[in-house]
């Protein structure tokens, strides 16, 4: 008999039925009632949070995993039920925290609440509790017909049921006629390679993302480095690069003071390759760390993990270029 347990931590998925501006509300026994459950199956509940997950942090996150890690030895998968703004970066951030760990951790979460007419909610938690059975390793982002590798999925519409897409990774799974139907045997991206020491410290270190636009000069990379951030991560145009010396010195500040500048593309799709225009050879003298073709929610969250929990910056950095749990393709 299989063992699971539904964390719920709030969302659209956990939102009551009321006029007014919606709020999480149902607790996990409540959002069963909705669904139908194998008769040979036990679903307990943990009830750990109930916000919307704009107002996510840190500290929710180190809060799930633990959680997870406590009583990994007593169920055979875990749900987590989610907002949607912020799932792909809770999900990222559970692949890295959670990365040691040989079981099914699935992320879900709705479009509409469970009292909307035609509401995805129902499906979507009963799908990634049949999930969560299957035995298949690793943190998964399942929405509508989707099933995606927890550091690859990105929110991509604020409606459709489908409204998770996968970025530069095939799909780990699809659901077809209420059946779940994975592409791996395993979850195919189990940890490989070197780990930090301590996998379990918190989440202390401060990271910022900046967009690079047309009308800035990088100043606000030197603020970032007089605020006491830890790391930046830029996104860049297309392939990478810097507009201008402007930017280039800014960087070249925030390095000088230990700062780690990590780079992705503003592109959802493609890879940074920092060699391919004059205009971004500053990327590579610099030091600043390509994110390869990791999304930006992947690419945020493993710095901040990295910075975290590693010695030095010199690890981090050694780290971040390296794949870990299938956030990066390395050739």
């Amino acid at each position: 008999m299989k063992k699971i347990l539904l964390i719920t931590t709030g969302g659209t998925i956990s939102c009551g039925s009321g006029e007014t501006a919606l709020s999480p509300a149902l607790c996990g026994a409540e959002l069963l009632n909705f669904i139908s459950a194998d008769s040979d199956l036990i679903i307990d509940c943990s009830d750990l949070l109930f916000i919307d997950s704009t107002s996510v942090k840190p500290k929710h996150w180190e809060l799930i995993a633990n959680e997870i890690r406590c009583k990994a030895d007593k169920y055979d998968g875990f749900v987590i039920t989610h907002g949607t703004d912020t799932l792909a970066y809770t999900a990222s951030m559970l692949s890295f925290l959670l990365c040691r760990l040989n079981k099914p951790v699935i992320i879900t979460g709705s479009q509409k609440t469970m009292f909307e007419e035609k509401s995805d909610a129902p499906d979507n938690l009963s799908n990634a509790i049949k999930a969560a059975c299957t035995g298949i390793g690793g943190v998964y982002i399942l929405f509508g017909s989707r099933i995606i590798y927890g550091t690859r999925g990105y929110k991509e519409s604020t409606s459709s049921f489908d409204g998770f897409v996968s970025v530069n990774k095939a799909y780990a799974g699809k659901i077809e006629n209420g059946k779940i139907c994975f592409n791996c045997d395993n979850c195919g991206y189990l940890f490989s390679g070197e780990l930090p020491n301590d996998n379990t410290k918190s989440l202390e270190a401060r990271v910022i993302s900046i967009n690079i636009t047309p009308s800035d000069n990088g100043e606000i990379i030197r603020a970032c480095a007089d605020s006491g951030y830890d790391g930046i991560v830029l996104s860049s145009y297309g392939t990478g690069g810097l507009p201008d010396k402007g930017w280039e010195a800014a960087a070249s500040y925030a390095i000088s003071k230990g700062i780690l500048v990590a780079m992705t593309s503003q592109c959802r799709h493609g890879i940074i390759i920092p060699s391919r225009y004059a205009v971004a050879g500053a990327v590579e003298r610099l030091g600043i760390l390509s994110a390869a073709d990791m999304t930006l929610e992947s690419a945020y969250c493993k710095l901040l993990w990295l910075l975290s929990v590693t010695d030095s910056r010199q690890k981090a950095a050694e780290l971040f270029a390296k794949n870990i749990c299938g956030e990066v393709t390395t050739a």
